[in-house]
This record gives structure tokens, sequence and C-alpha cells, in this order.
């Protein structure tokens, strides 16, 4: 189970069940696992998170072997439809 996207607080992993995890209980299962507290075990995945965004946003690609790679991409200019207003 690898996760495919982690946008602000919510991590989406691709499985049959689609469970979508957030970023506090994702906290909580690091905690029970490393016997860390969870004040310490979110300073260190919030650390984690925001160093990515610091590498990506500089332009550089992030990988971490058996995770998955992080990198900013140029997207051609789009309209957008609001469905409400048509």
């Amino acid at each position: 189970m690898y996760p495919i996207l982690i946008c602000n607080d919510t991590i989406f992993y691709k499985q049959k069940t689609k469970k979508i995890v957030n970023k506090k209980e994702l906290i909580d299962i690091v905690a029970k696992r490393s016997g860390m507290t969870k004040t310490e075990t979110e300073s260190l995945v919030t650390i984690a998170l925001e160093t990515i965004v610091e590498f990506v946003a500089k332009g550089e690609r992030v990988t971490l072997v058996g995770f998955g790679s992080f990198e900013a991409r140029e997207r051609k200019a789009r309209y957008g439809r609001n469905p409400q207003s048509g």
C-alpha cells in the first residue's frame, strides 16, 4: 500500500477500499508504531512534508525509495467552468 498523492493534510492511498488517511491519523499511527509522543511525531511529519515542499518549490525532484517521487510540472493554461453558474 503506497500513497499516490499528498495534498495539504490528506494522504490518498491506492487500494481496494480507497481509505483516505489525513495528517492527524497518520501522526497517530506513526506515534503508536514508533513509541514517540504525538507532539514529537507531529513535528517530525510536519518538518518532513515542509522540506519536500521546499525542494519541489525550488524546482528539484524529491524521490523517496519505496514511497514516491515529487516534482513540479508546468501545465498548459486552460479555462475553468463553474458548474453552478455555468
